[in-house]
């Protein structure tokens, strides 16, 4: 029997988004061997930091392609470290605080990610001429596209003070409810449209801290206005 292996359906990022400084393994670790050296209880941790994934197929196929791994466990289901190989293993191992998304984490995933690979908000443009604000179609797709390859992570947190919150620090836009009203949605737009912003830095776009924030807060009643139309909420 030959491992299964499945590309993974989310683009993989690799190495990781944060990588901390690699270590070869060899046939003399295995994961849970690697999750008790690094202080961890669960060996999906690292699993999951590396690969972005918990479909066994999946990780199977990123052993394959990533790892060159050769070697197959004894039932033959799945690849493991060691020769036969294509070249030297490395993994990267996270810092201690880090923790894997949540199901709440990939609940907040997906609906950032339908909601801004729509139509809707990628044929938004708006423009602020005197200030230099800007935002297009393209820059919604590069967004979309961080979002859809983790580049962009999403988490959820009940207790933040913010309905939704860019943080340019992290490359992370938090969440504290995951309904899908209008209002919701567009706050969603909002917080896309600082990650623009972010992402547009490194081209040398820049814009004041009020600015930006106003900016925002037009295209996301763009946003409404087109999805709303005439039947606009009364609060």
């Amino acid at each position: 029997m030959a491992p299964k292996l499945e590309k993974p359906a989310t683009d993989l990022v690799w190495p990781p988004k944060f990588p901390s400084p690699k270590v070869e393994v060899t046939a003399a670790e295995d994961w849970w061997i690697l999750a008790a050296m690094n202080s961890r209880s669960d060996p999906w941790d690292l699993i999951v930091y590396n690969f972005q994934t918990r479909d066994c197929n999946e990780v199977n196929w990123c052993l394959h392609h990533l790892l060159g791994c050769r070697r197959t466990t004894q039932n033959g289901r799945n690849y493991e470290f060691g020769t036969p190989c294509t070249q030297k293993q490395y993994l990267y191992i996270p810092n201690p605080a880090w923790q894997p998304p949540s199901s709440a984490d990939d609940d907040a995933w997906e609906l950032v990610r339908s909601v801004l690979n729509t139509a809707t908000v990628k044929g938004l443009y708006a423009s602020v001429g005197e200030f230099g604000l800007s935002i297009s179609p393209h820059d919604f797709s590069r967004i979309c596209d961080l979002i859809n390859t983790k580049r962009i992570a999403v988490r959820f947190d009940r207790h933040h003070p913010h309905a939704a919150e860019y943080v340019s620090a992290s490359d992370t836009i938090i969440l504290s409810e995951l309904t899908r009203t209008a209002i919701n949605r567009s706050m969603i737009v909002h917080e896309a449209v600082h990650a623009s912003f972010d992402d547009r830095r490194s081209q040398g776009v820049y814009a004041r801290v009020i600015q930006e924030e106003c900016f925002c807060y037009i295209v996301q009643m763009l946003y409404l206005q087109k999805v709303l139309g005439g039947t606009w909420p009364s609060h």
